[in-house]
């Protein structure tokens, strides 16, 4: 017997190649002759333990390097908790973070200790390596949706991809959200599939929980549920009774899970704070008068007069008696009517913004520059960056090309992952966008060039409209990378090297 998953691509096949009887297609035979496919099980075993072994690797390299930036918050509230059971950074009460990533390496500290530098150190080799072990179930979950959108064959391929990917492997080895996260929002995108597929509100209840947990993780995702909702309210089969009660179910289920952490930073703050105190000042900093048109993320490191909560202090004359609650809603008010009264170069800023969410990957490469990873010869940064930077441009066009020329045939699947895709990158598109933010994006991109992969053969015979139109797409993105490389960020990639 075919699985479902190859019946479902012996069909796509047939069907793109314009064949209904599949005689004549040479692609793929049809359901009623198909052979039983090879057992999944094998290399997807495979698969893993190589990716273990990967991960082993690059888990004694990482033993005993510093943190450095946004690790050292994480690791400060996970020691505060630890320690004192206490939500503490610099000695203040705080919701300047969300909670969940915190709370689980603090998990892991209070198992190990932290008393002192030998056993901390300690702890952050527990949390690396159960990071790797999480990143391994995130590959399973991408099989299975690359299988549901796909094929078992698309799903292996899809896995590998995931299990091997450079920027992925590397965060699997810092103390920040990234894997966390990933894995959560991969989940969430699974789940709504399957809901989709078969209206039973028990999916919609996971998809809402893993939402909730994600949006513990990164406070991006703490809107999406109302976008998601009405999605499956407009394109969910059945009457209105069944529309409503998913969309019902997983939203009340959202709820449920980030409710207390809301109502603790609520009581906190003195203002409504759902998740965290940092998305007005983001906000401002994406889009105030000293916001930098090409790296509009710099905009966290100005300092002095031109810093964001400067220029706050300046227009209120109560803002140091607020707490951080309600200094982000003013950052978020003027960060807003900026916007509104300059649509011109606000307009300028997204698109730049934009591209610069789906810039090269350089967060690693960055720092083994700064030698934040050891110190690495000129020859070995050089080969981090071009096995990087290739790895990510292969993965983007190969996944513009399988979204655009051969997308799934259960089109409701294929708009519940683009869904995801659309609402991140518009939210960052609209704050400050930065490379480090499309990566828990990698799996469903992963998805679609596995396809792409698969079916090469057929889409580059066809080169029907869709495949030119992949083309253009992806000679957009890639003359903007050059642009990137060449206009804006030729200097710092040459001094990254001449540090390397």
């Amino acid at each position: 017997m075919t699985t479902a998953a190859d019946t479902q691509h012996a069909n796509d096949s047939v069907r793109r190649a314009g064949d209904p009887a599949g005689r004549g297609s040479g692609l793929l035979p049809t359901p009623h002759t198909a052979q039983p496919p090879r057992s999944t099980t094998a290399p997807l075993v495979a698969i893993l333990v190589a990716g273990l072994v990967a991960r082993v690797l690059l888990w004694t390299w990482f033993a005993g390097l510093a943190l450095h930036d946004d690790e050292l918050d994480y690791d400060a509230l996970a020691v505060s908790l630890a320690q004192e059971n206490a939500y503490r950074l610099e000695g203040q009460t705080t919701s300047i973070r969300p909670p969940l990533y915190p709370l689980a390496v603090s998990v892991v500290y209070r198992a190990v200790g932290v008393g002192t530098a030998a056993e901390l150190a300690q702890a952050q080799q527990v949390v690396r390596a159960l990071q790797a072990m999480l990143s391994l179930a995130t590959v399973l979950l991408v099989f299975r949706l690359a299988s549901d959108l796909f094929s078992a064959r698309v799903g292996l391929l899809a896995a590998g991809i995931v299990c091997f990917y450079p920027s992925l492997l590397a965060y699997n080895n810092l103390i920040l959200t990234e894997t966390l996260f990933t894995f959560w929002l991969t989940l969430s995108v699974w789940l709504a599939v399957r809901y989709l597929r078969s209206g039973d509100w028990r999916w919609a209840v996971g998809t809402g929980a893993a939402i909730g947990l994600g949006a513990l993780t990164r406070s991006a995702l703490w809107m999406y549920p109302p976008a998601l909702a009405l999605f499956w309210m407009v394109l969910a089969s059945g009457g209105w009774r069944v529309r409503l009660l998913g969309p019902l179910c997983m939203v009340a289920t959202f709820a449920l899970v980030i409710t207390p952490w809301a109502v603790r930073n609520t009581r906190l703050e003195r203002t409504f704070t759902t998740i965290d105190s940092m998305g007005g000042r983001n906000v401002m900093m994406g889009n105030y008068e000293y916001t930098p048109l090409w790296r509009a993320w710099d905009a966290i490191g100005i300092s002095g007069e031109r810093a964001w909560y400067r220029v706050l202090a300046g227009r209120y004359d109560n803002f140091r008696e607020l707490t951080q609650g309600q200094r982000d809603k003013l950052a978020m008010r003027e960060g807003v009517r900026f916007m509104l009264a300059n649509p011109t170069l606000t307009a300028q800023r997204d698109v730049v913004k934009f591209f610069n969410f789906w810039q090269l990957e350089r967060e690693v490469v960055a720092a083994a520059g700064r030698g934040l990873f050891g110190d690495l010869r000129t020859a070995v940064v050089l080969l981090l960056t071009l096995l990087i930077f290739g790895s990510y441009a292969l993965l983007f066009v190969g996944a513009v090309v399988g979204a655009v020329a051969a997308p799934p045939t259960d089109w409701r699947a294929h708009l519940t992952c683009g869904l995801m895709v659309a609402f991140l990158c518009a939210l960052h598109t609209a704050v400050f966008a930065h490379s480090r933010y499309h990566l828990p994006l990698v799996p469903i991109l992963a998805c679609y060039a596995a396809q792409a992969l698969v079916e090469r053969r057929w889409i580059w015979t066809a080169r029907r409209g869709r495949f030119w139109l992949a083309a253009a797409l992806a000679s957009v993105f890639v003359a903007a990378w050059l642009f990137e490389i060449v206009y804006v960020d030729f200097d710092k990639f040459a001094d990254i090297m001449r540090r390397g």
